[in-house]
């Protein structure tokens, strides 16, 4: 028996690569029927995002919920703004939509609800990846691997064995993280950062290897 297809409504018209992996998903299996966008800033001074009609802002929400609709996060900017929509959307009483490649190996992978997993991510066994985590394009996730509820990890990041990355921490394009190490709550990892060390909650690391800009260092 086919699975329905749902109508799903994009909150945040910003990212298009969101788009493109509904596209992915629903050429596996159709499962998704996209109305459009809502976008609080874009509301009202633009019409349309990648084709799709802007619909309105978060006030808008309620309404689409009475009608059956899934929502997806796609809010990226920020770990603190992600967090900040996913409680607009929760408090409307709407349902998040999961959003995963289907190329990508979940075999001993669990994946929290609204996350969003993006094409090329490589999972290693035993990994957890938290409520509205984001993995962009190509990451590497190794095995033992924890990543917290609204972290992001960014394209071509690369997580080595035991690594747990907590909730709402930001790790920029193209970095890596040696096996075993903490990434604090609320942190952020720079762009190209080698972490060798533990990142303490809140701090702000960069460089090769890391070091702290902000808050807690790293060490080995």
């Amino acid at each position: 028996m086919k699975a329905a297809v749902e109508d799903l409504l994009i909150y945040g018209a910003s990212y298009p690569d969101t788009l493109k992996l509904i596209g992915a998903v629903n050429a596996e299996a159709p499962a998704f029927r996209v109305a459009g966008y809502l976008d609080d800033l874009k509301a009202g001074r633009e019409t349309s995002f990648m084709g799709l009609p802007i619909l309105g802002g978060g006030e808008a929400i309620e309404e689409y919920v009475k009608r059956g609709c899934l929502l997806v996060n796609n809010v990226f900017s920020t770990t603190a703004a992600r967090r900040a929509v996913a409680a607009r959307i929760e408090a409307a009483g709407a349902r998040c939509a999961t959003l995963v490649h289907p190329a990508c190996d979940l075999a001993g992978v669990e994946v929290g609800t609204g996350a969003v997993v993006m094409a090329g991510v490589l999972f290693g066994a035993d990994v957890v990846v938290g409520r509205q985590a984001a993995v962009r394009m190509g990451a590497v996730v190794n095995h033992n691997n924890r990543i917290g509820e609204f972290a992001f990890i960014g394209p071509g990041v690369t997580l080595c064995g035991h690594v747990t990355v907590g909730d709402g921490a930001y790790i920029g394009a193209g970095a890596v993280v040696k096996e075993r190490v903490r990434i604090g709550a609320g942190s952020v990892v720079g762009a190209g950062a080698v972490v060798v060390g533990d990142v303490a909650d809140g701090a702000v690391v960069a460089g090769v290897p890391a070091r702290p800009l902000r808050g807690g260092g790293t060490g080995p």
